[in-house]
């Protein structure tokens, strides 16, 4: 599957922009300095909005398909001071939305901490869930959409002290003498990259437009992206993967209605 520039969505934003700013500002005095050190609470939310300005665009978009969802930011009870464990669950069109409600409830919302990760771990996909992660990124050097599908990835973190430096090159099939057996049990034990990933890009640096270019499922990303570090940031192994061998995002609806309807757990 190849995505192109035809298969992206565009969403003007500017309507988003309290409610984002509104977030970024909770989030800002929590938000911790992995990435960059000696940050004020201004230039937190200043980082922080152009995220939230793309998982409200997400939002928008996930209604036009559709698709049953819960957004995190409306449910949680950290008063916004924990990192976020998912941006959304999807959750199967046969559920009710009370149960959905209730099973998050009684088994993650108060099970988060200051890292995001769910302890003890909870069974989304037994339960009719799929979580879902927003990646979002600016356009600063104004390369354009073609040039970002080509370029650019989806990506998601490796866990520690596993397929990390030493198998740099390689996508997680492919390392030599691997099993089925050790992959299906990291792809389970790695709870940082998420079921779906979507990717936004904004070309316009005042944010007024979110172009989602496409998603990955979990495994796909894991199995197929390669592992590697980026020159900004070489301590950071991640798996990646083109945006153009991703996902489109028009097929998500159809995609999400075959698992409901299978109850497959994979994709």
């Amino acid at each position: 599957m190849i995505v192109t520039i035809n298969d992206v969505v565009t969403i003007s934003t500017q309507e988003y922009f309290s409610e984002a700013m509104e977030v970024a500002k909770k989030k800002a005095p929590h938000t911790m300095d992995t990435w960059k050190k000696g940050r004020t609470i201004e230039e937190k939310e200043e980082d922080l909005f152009p995220g939230e300005v793309a998982e409200l665009a997400v939002r928008k978009l996930l209604n036009d398909f559709m698709i049953h969802f819960i957004h995190y930011d409306k449910i949680r009870k950290d008063d916004f001071r924990y990192h976020d464990p998912f941006d959304f669950v999807f959750y199967n069109d046969n559920m009710e939305r009370e149960t959905v409600l209730n099973l998050l409830d009684d088994h993650v919302l108060s099970n988060v901490n200051k890292y995001g990760i769910i302890e003890p771990p909870f069974d989304f996909r037994s339960n009719g869930m799929l979580t879902v992660e927003v990646k979002s990124s600016k356009d600063n050097k104004a390369f354009g959409l073609n040039n970002i599908l080509q370029y650019q990835h989806h990506i998601g973190y490796t866990l520690p002290k596993l397929y990390r430096y030493k198998d740099q090159g390689y996508a997680l099939l492919n390392i030599p003498g691997i099993s089925q057996d050790s992959i299906e049990r990291y792809i389970i034990m790695n709870r940082r990259v998420k079921d779906v990933n979507i990717r936004v890009f904004f070309t316009k640096l005042d944010l007024t437009e979110a172009h989602v270019v496409g998603w990955i499922d979990k495994e796909t990303l894991l199995t197929r992206g390669e592992i590697g570090t980026f020159s900004h940031n070489p301590r950071a192994v991640y798996h990646k993967l083109l945006l153009v061998e991703g996902k489109k995002i028009k097929d998500l609806p159809q995609i999400l209605r075959k698992i409901w309807q299978t109850k497959s757990t994979s994709w």
